[in-house]
């Protein structure tokens, strides 16, 4: 047979699948804001809410029924809060913005792509640590979407908080 596939290149774990889509997104992301882009705030809040809608119900089976979580899961779950937004935060003030003809533009940085990739090492990190100390999996991979699309969110609501700042001050004579 000329198109054969083997059946074990077909077992997927379905627990990375929520990783796998969340490094499509971050690398879609980044390349795409690498060059100046005009700031539409309906453009950086739908996908950031479309990644945790889909991250949430992706993790609502293992909600079902709710699971008991112990003080492992809220350590992690914490954790994870802390730094989706902490470096949402981060990143949302190290994207530069420009003013061209009226027109508010933004563009990520070499610092920016720096924090993306703290922002996957540290939520790797958190996830092996939480796996390692007996975490439930919902909180170390099914979370991975949601927690993406909080941070998206974070810092694109930092960036458009920075763009309307900087239109109030171009706009004062």
């Amino acid at each position: 047979m000329l198109f054969a596939v083997r059946d074990d290149l077909l077992d997927v774990d379905p627990t990375m699948i929520p990783t796998v889509i969340a490094l499509v997104v971050i690398v879609f992301v980044v390349l795409r804001r690498m060059r100046p882009t005009p700031v539409r705030p309906i453009a950086l809040i739908v996908l950031p809410v479309i990644v945790l809608v889909v991250g949430v119900a992706l993790a609502v089976p293992g909600l079902v029924p709710l699971p008991a979580l112990g003080p492992i899961d809220a350590a992690v779950l914490l954790a994870d809060l802390a730094v989706s937004i902490g470096l949402g935060i981060a990143r949302g003030d190290s994207i530069r913005i420009t003013t061209d003809h009226d027109r508010i533009r933004y563009r990520y940085t070499g610092l920016t792509v720096g924090l993306w990739g703290a922002s996957i090492a540290a939520r790797l990190a958190i996830g092996a640590i939480g796996a390692a100390l007996g975490a439930a999996p919902l909180l170390t991979s099914a979370a991975v979407l949601a927690m993406l699309g909080l941070s998206l969110i974070t810092q694109n609501t930092r960036l458009l908080v920075r763009a309307r700042a900087d239109r109030l001050a171009s706009a004062r004579p």
